[in-house]
């Protein structure tokens, strides 16, 4: 069903696409990628209690009916219901809801090609694949990725002129340019940022110097975290300022900023590209911008209600803090650093996937060694060691080349460090 012309795109977006990538957790493809916020989206607003009966009414009509649906209202109900399960993972730093919502959307599909109806299953498979996407980006193989980017760049190689899905062309470009920008880092494959760098084109370069129009500025914010990935990987300081500038249309977007959550995602976004242009540039000024704006983020956010949102900006802010703190000597400033890195922590409870969590632990142990070789202090470089090896241990079990390839760089810094 198309929208009427009383309909907005984000409403048309909020029917089709609850998007792994708002809010699953803020764990969803490790602590980077800006959430899709959806305004007068149904599912990602409305408590867990509610959306878990409508899953419940769902399953029981699927199953009550199931001799007598036909292939195009089993293809509507499984879409619902992948819809609401999509909303319930926001609520959840685990797998089992994502999972059962890439299933659901997986049985949409299915029924509505045996139905006939070519663009509502391309619709399902969309989501399907953004969804797998953030499966992907918890575990520690690169599985759920590679699926998710087989079916979107299927879709993406379509040149039959107009477009036919509901989840905008743009979107899923710039969605696909960060998982393969992801797949680069995790692999230390390069070549895929071959692939990943032209799905950036309309965010590096907008036409006349405009930007997308909301809801569309997401684009702009996932494409420019694509582009900080992909400038830090290739050292290109060009590439790492459009990631900047990207962030920064996201940020200024005039759309309905009435539910805080969208502005602290945008600032959110903004801030890590600053931090990572400033850490390029080893610029102060810059790191000490991108720290206000980390810590102006969470403002008018209910943690209780968003424990994984505070886990990402915590993350993101020890980072920058961390980088500050290495350019400027200050011992204070990363001491600040251990502290959001433990802070993040505590919000992820033990609750979010492998990669998050040894990303986290990563990070920390960052911290505590830059602490550690600004004190010459043995027994932190230690701490800084067992912190890293935890990280070791879990990326260990996936195919995770490059990221294993950072982290024993620091561990090996940290042991030599320890021994003294």
């Amino acid at each position: 069903m198309r929208p009427g012309k009383n309909e907005s795109i984000m409403e048309e977006l909020a029917r089709y696409l609850v998007s792994a990538l708002v809010l699953a957790g803020f764990a969803v493809l490790i602590f980077r990628l800006l959430p899709l916020i959806l305004r007068r989206a149904m599912p990602p607003f409305i408590d867990g209690a509610t959306l878990e009966k409508q899953a419940a009414k769902l399953r029981s009509e699927l199953e009550a009916e199931s001799g007598r649906l036909s292939d195009r209202k089993r293809g509507e109900l499984y879409e619902k219901l992948g819809s609401v399960m999509a909303g319930l993972s926001i609520y959840s730093l685990g797998d089992a809801k994502l999972k059962q919502t890439i299933d659901a959307y997986r049985q949409s599909a299915e029924a509505y090609r045996a139905a006939g109806k070519n663009a509502k299953s391309g619709d399902a498979e969309i989501n399907l694949a953004l969804h797998s996407y953030a499966l992907g980006a918890r575990t520690v193989d690169s599985v759920r990725l590679r699926d998710g980017d087989r079916i979107l760049s299927k879709y993406l190689a379509t040149e039959n002129g107009k477009w036919p899905y509901a989840v905008p062309r743009e979107f899923c470009e710039a969605s696909r340019a960060f998982a393969l920008a992801l797949l680069a880092e995790r692999l230390g494959d390069r070549k895929l940022l071959l692939e990943a760098l032209p799905l950036c084109a309309r965010s590096r370069k907008p036409a006349g110097g405009g930007a997308f129009k909301p809801p569309m500025a997401a684009a702009d914010g996932i494409a420019g975290d694509a582009l900080a990935v992909i400038g830090r990987m290739t050292a290109s300081r060009e590439i790492l300022t459009d990631a900047v500038a990207a962030a920064r249309r996201a940020l200024d977007a005039k759309d309905d900023k009435t539910d805080p959550i969208i502005s602290s995602a945008a600032r959110h976004n903004y801030g890590h590209t600053l931090q990572m242009l400033g850490e390029f540039d080893q610029d102060r000024e810059m790191l000490e911008e991108a720290v206000r704006e980390l810590e102006a983020a969470p403002n008018g956010i209910d943690r209780a209600r968003w424990p994984g949102f505070e886990a990402m900006i915590e993350h993101v802010r020890g980072r920058a803090l961390t980088s500050l703190g290495k350019l400027t000597k200050d011992q204070a400033v990363l001491a600040r650093a251990l502290s959001a890195h433990r802070d993040a922590l505590a919000a992820l409870g033990g609750k979010a996937g492998p990669f998050v969590r040894a990303e986290s632990m990563q990070a920390l142990g960052e911290a505590k060694l830059a602490m550690a070789e600004l004190r010459a202090d043995r027994k932190m470089a230690d701490d800084a060691a067992e912190s890293l090896r935890t990280a070791e241990d879990i990326l260990k079990t996936g195919d995770l080349a490059g990221t294993l390839k950072q982290v024993r760089y620091s561990l090996a810094a940290a042991e030599r460090l320890a021994r003294g």
